[in-house]
Protein backbone atom coordinates (compact mmCIF):
# COMPACT_ATOMS: atom_id res chain seq x y z
CA UNK A 1 0.00 0.00 0.00
CA UNK A 2 3.00 2.48 0.51
CA UNK A 3 4.22 1.70 -2.91
CA UNK A 4 0.82 2.49 -4.05
CA UNK A 5 0.72 5.69 -2.25
CA UNK A 6 4.01 6.92 -3.48
CA UNK A 7 2.94 6.45 -6.86
CA UNK A 8 -0.34 8.55 -6.55
CA UNK A 9 2.01 10.96 -4.88
CA UNK A 10 3.55 11.17 -8.19
CA UNK A 11 0.58 11.15 -10.30
CA UNK A 12 -0.72 14.17 -8.12
CA UNK A 13 2.97 15.80 -9.15
CA UNK A 14 2.46 15.28 -12.95
CA UNK A 15 -1.26 16.74 -12.96
CA UNK A 16 -0.10 19.91 -10.97
CA UNK A 17 3.22 20.92 -13.22
CA UNK A 18 1.13 19.43 -16.37
CA UNK A 19 0.90 22.61 -18.69
CA UNK A 20 3.33 25.07 -16.44
CA UNK A 21 5.23 27.05 -18.26
CA UNK A 22 7.85 27.99 -15.40
CA UNK A 23 9.58 24.28 -15.21
CA UNK A 24 10.84 24.82 -11.40
CA UNK A 25 9.07 25.30 -7.85
CA UNK A 26 9.42 24.77 -4.19
CA UNK A 27 9.22 21.15 -2.64
CA UNK A 28 6.27 20.10 -2.80
CA UNK A 29 5.99 16.45 -4.61
CA UNK A 30 9.23 14.50 -4.50
CA UNK A 31 10.53 14.39 -1.10
CA UNK A 32 6.98 12.15 -0.38
CA UNK A 33 7.56 10.25 -2.80
CA UNK A 34 11.06 9.48 -1.77
CA UNK A 35 10.10 8.72 1.46
CA UNK A 36 6.87 6.62 1.05
CA UNK A 37 7.99 4.62 -1.41
CA UNK A 38 11.35 3.69 0.25
CA UNK A 39 9.06 2.83 3.35
CA UNK A 40 7.32 0.88 1.28
CA UNK A 41 10.30 -1.20 0.68
CA UNK A 42 11.54 -1.10 4.49
CA UNK A 43 7.95 -2.63 5.12
CA UNK A 44 8.48 -5.26 2.70
CA UNK A 45 11.93 -6.44 3.91
CA UNK A 46 10.42 -6.23 7.67
CA UNK A 47 7.54 -8.24 6.69
CA UNK A 48 9.07 -10.91 4.82
CA UNK A 49 12.19 -11.48 7.69
CA UNK A 50 9.69 -11.57 10.51
CA UNK A 51 7.71 -14.34 8.56
CA UNK A 52 11.48 -16.41 7.70
CA UNK A 53 12.25 -16.22 11.29
CA UNK A 54 8.74 -17.80 11.81
CA UNK A 55 8.28 -20.34 8.91
CA UNK A 56 12.04 -21.06 8.70
CA UNK A 57 13.64 -24.49 10.03
CA UNK A 58 16.96 -24.07 11.62
CA UNK A 59 17.47 -20.40 11.26
CA UNK A 60 20.93 -19.59 12.79
CA UNK A 61 20.87 -16.63 15.64
CA UNK A 62 23.30 -14.78 13.93
CA UNK A 63 20.61 -14.81 10.88
CA UNK A 64 17.35 -14.33 12.99
CA UNK A 65 19.10 -11.13 14.74
CA UNK A 66 20.40 -9.69 11.74
CA UNK A 67 16.93 -9.81 9.94
CA UNK A 68 15.14 -8.71 13.16
CA UNK A 69 17.59 -5.66 14.12
CA UNK A 70 18.58 -7.05 17.44
CA UNK A 71 21.85 -8.65 19.08
CA UNK A 72 22.34 -11.10 21.70
CA UNK A 73 24.58 -10.14 24.55
CA UNK A 74 25.29 -11.49 28.21
CA UNK A 75 23.96 -9.04 30.75
CA UNK A 76 25.99 -8.17 34.24
CA UNK A 77 24.14 -11.69 35.48
CA UNK A 78 25.42 -13.70 32.62
CA UNK A 79 21.88 -14.18 31.55
CA UNK A 80 21.43 -14.24 28.19
CA UNK A 81 19.70 -11.29 26.62
CA UNK A 82 18.14 -9.71 23.58
CA UNK A 83 17.98 -5.63 22.01
CA UNK A 84 17.58 -3.81 19.59
CA UNK A 85 20.77 -3.15 17.23
CA UNK A 86 19.81 -1.30 13.84
CA UNK A 87 21.53 -2.28 10.35
CA UNK A 88 21.02 -0.99 6.94
CA UNK A 89 18.02 -2.12 4.98
CA UNK A 90 19.66 -3.36 2.42
CA UNK A 91 22.67 -5.03 4.89
CA UNK A 92 19.14 -7.21 5.94
CA UNK A 93 18.09 -7.72 2.29
CA UNK A 94 20.97 -9.17 1.67
CA UNK A 95 20.77 -11.64 4.15
CA UNK A 96 17.15 -12.28 3.52
CA UNK A 97 17.33 -13.32 -0.04
CA UNK A 98 20.52 -15.31 0.88
CA UNK A 99 18.67 -17.69 3.79
CA UNK A 100 14.88 -17.61 3.18
CA UNK A 101 15.36 -17.65 -1.18
CA UNK A 102 19.28 -18.88 -1.97
CA UNK A 103 19.66 -15.91 -4.04
CA UNK A 104 23.49 -14.43 -3.52
CA UNK A 105 23.55 -10.64 -4.11
CA UNK A 106 26.38 -9.33 -6.12
CA UNK A 107 27.35 -5.81 -4.79
CA UNK A 108 28.63 -5.08 -8.75
CA UNK A 109 25.64 -5.77 -10.32
CA UNK A 110 24.14 -2.57 -11.97
CA UNK A 111 20.75 -3.02 -9.91
CA UNK A 112 22.39 -3.34 -6.68
CA UNK A 113 24.82 -0.43 -7.44
CA UNK A 114 21.65 1.81 -8.74
CA UNK A 115 19.48 1.29 -5.46
CA UNK A 116 22.26 2.08 -3.03
CA UNK A 117 22.72 5.66 -5.33
CA UNK A 118 19.07 5.53 -4.17
CA UNK A 119 19.07 5.15 -0.47
CA UNK A 120 21.54 7.74 -0.63
CA UNK A 121 19.33 10.22 -1.87
CA UNK A 122 16.53 8.79 0.39
CA UNK A 123 18.97 8.99 3.37
CA UNK A 124 19.34 12.85 2.54
CA UNK A 125 15.84 13.16 4.13
CA UNK A 126 15.31 13.42 6.94
CA UNK A 127 16.93 14.24 9.17
CA UNK A 128 17.56 17.27 5.91
CA UNK A 129 20.89 18.34 5.87
CA UNK A 130 20.48 22.07 6.11
CA UNK A 131 23.89 22.75 4.89
CA UNK A 132 23.87 20.79 1.53
CA UNK A 133 20.86 22.38 -0.20
CA UNK A 134 19.60 19.96 -3.12
CA UNK A 135 17.25 20.27 -6.01
CA UNK A 136 14.99 17.15 -7.17
CA UNK A 137 14.36 16.71 -10.75
CA UNK A 138 11.68 14.82 -12.18
CA UNK A 139 14.27 12.44 -14.19
CA UNK A 140 16.16 12.02 -10.20
CA UNK A 141 12.37 11.00 -8.87
CA UNK A 142 11.93 8.29 -11.94
CA UNK A 143 15.22 7.03 -11.47
CA UNK A 144 14.77 6.35 -8.23
CA UNK A 145 11.51 4.72 -8.62
CA UNK A 146 12.82 2.57 -10.71
CA UNK A 147 16.15 2.11 -8.43
CA UNK A 148 13.40 0.64 -5.65
CA UNK A 149 10.99 -1.29 -7.64
CA UNK A 150 13.90 -3.28 -9.69
CA UNK A 151 15.55 -4.68 -6.48
CA UNK A 152 12.77 -6.44 -5.58
CA UNK A 153 12.12 -7.49 -9.41
CA UNK A 154 15.76 -8.39 -10.73
CA UNK A 155 15.85 -11.48 -7.50
CA UNK A 156 11.95 -11.46 -8.79
CA UNK A 157 12.95 -12.82 -12.28
CA UNK A 158 16.20 -14.55 -11.31
CA UNK A 159 14.61 -16.63 -8.94
CA UNK A 160 11.39 -17.40 -11.10
CA UNK A 161 9.28 -16.76 -8.05
CA UNK A 162 7.27 -13.41 -6.75
CA UNK A 163 8.89 -12.01 -3.83
CA UNK A 164 5.98 -9.43 -3.60
CA UNK A 165 2.60 -9.98 -4.62
CA UNK A 166 1.38 -6.95 -6.77
CA UNK A 167 4.98 -5.56 -7.68
CA UNK A 168 4.80 -6.18 -11.46
CA UNK A 169 1.12 -4.02 -11.17
CA UNK A 170 2.93 -1.49 -9.19
CA UNK A 171 6.35 -1.23 -12.01
CA UNK A 172 3.57 -1.32 -15.07
CA UNK A 173 2.13 1.85 -13.30
CA UNK A 174 5.49 3.48 -12.58
CA UNK A 175 6.36 2.92 -16.50
CA UNK A 176 2.77 4.34 -17.32
CA UNK A 177 3.48 7.50 -15.24
CA UNK A 178 7.26 8.14 -15.92
CA UNK A 179 6.44 8.53 -19.32
CA UNK A 180 3.81 11.12 -18.74
CA UNK A 181 6.20 13.41 -16.43
CA UNK A 182 7.73 16.28 -18.02
CA UNK A 183 10.63 17.78 -16.86
CA UNK A 184 10.23 19.75 -13.64
CA UNK A 185 13.07 20.53 -10.78
CA UNK A 186 11.74 20.86 -6.74
CA UNK A 187 14.13 22.70 -4.79
CA UNK A 188 14.24 24.52 -1.37
CA UNK A 189 13.77 28.24 -1.23
CA UNK A 190 16.82 30.49 -1.58
CA UNK A 191 18.91 27.84 -2.19
CA UNK A 192 20.12 29.59 -5.60
CA UNK A 193 20.82 32.77 -3.35
CA UNK A 194 24.56 34.07 -2.04
CA UNK A 195 23.65 36.71 0.60
CA UNK A 196 26.57 39.14 1.50
CA UNK A 197 24.68 41.36 3.65
CA UNK A 198 22.95 40.71 7.07
CA UNK A 199 19.64 39.18 6.60
CA UNK A 200 16.64 38.71 9.05
CA UNK A 201 16.16 34.94 11.19
CA UNK A 202 14.19 33.32 13.14
CA UNK A 203 16.08 32.94 16.29
CA UNK A 204 14.26 33.02 19.61
CA UNK A 205 17.44 30.83 22.14
CA UNK A 206 17.71 32.62 25.08
CA UNK A 207 21.29 33.90 25.83
CA UNK A 208 21.90 35.17 22.46
CA UNK A 209 24.78 37.14 21.68
CA UNK A 210 23.03 40.51 20.49
CA UNK A 211 26.46 42.51 19.45
CA UNK A 212 26.75 40.28 17.29
CA UNK A 213 23.32 38.88 16.29
CA UNK A 214 21.06 42.17 17.32
CA UNK A 215 17.70 42.03 17.90
CA UNK A 216 14.95 43.60 15.35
Amino acid sequence: MLLGAALRIFADSILAYDGRKEREGLIRFYPPVILTLWSGFETFVREKSELFVIVGRDVPVEVRNCLLDQETYLDNRSDIKTRDKHRNVLERYRVLLKFAYGFEVDRGDAYWQQVEAAQELRDYYPPLDVRDARAITSANLVDYMEAVLMVIIHPSAKLKKTLLLGIYGIYNLWSALADLAKPFVEKPPLMDMRMNDGFLFHCNFENVDEVRFPAA
